[in-house]
């Protein structure tokens, strides 16, 4: 939910806030009260009905423009207090600490209001408490002497409200902030789960397809070396099912993953060279170890390469380097001689490899011209 611009990202007020209201100005009458020289029971009763009237407006009509959201409740929930607190202390003609009734309108006014208008509503209830003061004295010297206290009052009012308006506003920052962290967390894990899905179970599904095609194609003339395929193709299916299962847990890390990088490459080309298009694999360089990531993404470059030029290069050979020979990162380079592309416009899989390499701050290439053939290079460090 948005907020008003004019309105102080408050939200909530505890009711330790209304009963400290409700104290101060109880404090103000008993100070009143037993300091009071001469007082008819009517002024009395007039003060007692008109300090719980104050009292209720100050609770239940503070709570409703919070929940309102609206200046025009707030300045008339002000029009009405200011008065109302002036005129009791008119009334009390300065009896005790009468001003502390007043008091708490300046918090109000910092919760309630944007900067400058509570600046202007504090303003205003200085001077309608210089006027209510000037009023019953009958001179200026009392409100002289009466008004530095009230004023060092309302700004150590105005200051210790404002810090806890800042504590809550920073609260709610940061509530957000986490709001929008596990929005992000949830993105980029189906973002994951997809690339993961897409490059796993892709592959497998590729190579299945492959499997069976060529037994197929090759059932009347050899039937036992087709069931040899149907057989790899069985296996296939269940090493599918497994990616599957091992997808959707969240993606911990299969036993495959904790292989050398150079015997996974040699088991995926396996996985999809019989009966298709035959790869070459040529390593440059000495195999070390990397890190998960690096180590994954490599891999997966090599599959989402090797799997695109089986499906749509039409090509008669691929070649896969792995390549060492920088110390500090690792490449791979798919190229086929099939048919080249105009464009290079990305499947899913080219674009989930995109954002594999991006967030490992790798290198991503991609070359092809009609009739040339296709040439993926990924980098990463490692």
């Amino acid at each position: 939910m948005n907020l008003p611009k004019n309105r102080k990202p408050i939200r909530r007020v505890s009711s330790s806030a209304d009963l400290a209201f409700a104290i101060v100005v109880l404090a103000s009458y008993l100070t009143t009260f037993s300091t009071i020289q001469s007082a008819s029971l009517v002024e009395i009763m007039l003060l007692a009905v008109l300090g719980m009237v104050y009292i209720i407006i100050g609770t239940y009509g503070f709570n409703h423009c919070i929940r309102s959201e609206n200046r025009i409740y707030d300045l008339v929930y002000f029009l009405i207090q200011i008065p109302l607190g002036a005129f009791i202390v008119l009334l009390t003609k300065g009896a005790g600490y009468n001003a502390m009734v007043l008091l708490p309108l300046a918090g109000h006014a910092v919760i309630l209001l944007s900067s400058r208008w509570a600046y202007y509503v504090n303003a205003i209830i200085i001077v309608v408490y210089a006027i209510t003061v000037r009023t019953y004295s009958g001179d200026f010297h009392s409100v002289l002497n009466n008004l530095p206290m009230f004023i060092a009052g309302l700004i150590f009012i105005v200051i210790f409200t404002q810090m806890a308006v800042d504590e809550e506003k920073a609260r709610e920052e940061v509530e957000h902030l986490v709001e929008e962290l596990e929005d992000l967390t949830i993105i980029r894990e189906r973002n994951r789960l997809a690339r993961e899905i897409h490059d796993g179970l892709g592959h497998y599904l590729t190579a299945l397809l492959m499997q069976i095609q060529a037994a197929k194609a090759i059932m009347p003339k050899s039937p036992e070396k087709a069931m040899d395929l149907l057989d790899k193709a069985q296996q296939l299916s269940q090493e599918a099912l497994l990616e599957v299962r091992q997808s959707v847990a969240t993606l911990r890390p299969t036993p495959d993953q904790n292989r050398p990088l150079l015997e996974l490459i040699e088991k995926m080309i396996a996985d999809v060279g019989e009966g298709s298009i035959p790869v070459q694999l040529n390593v440059v360089g000495v195999p070390r170890v990397l890190s998960s990531a690096a180590h994954l993404t490599i891999f997966r470059a090599a599959q989402e390469g090797v799997n695109n030029a089986r499906k749509h290069s039409q090509a008669t050979q691929i070649w896969v380097e792995l390549d060492y020979s920088d110390s500090e990162m690792v490449k791979v380079i798919i190229k086929d001689n099939g048919l080249g592309a105009e464009s290079l416009d990305g499947g899913f899989g080219l674009t989930g490899l995109q954002e594999r390499v991006r967030l490992l701050n790798g290198t991503y290439h991609i070359s092809t011209e009609v009739g040339q053939g296709f040439i993926l290079s990924v980098g990463v460090m490692g």
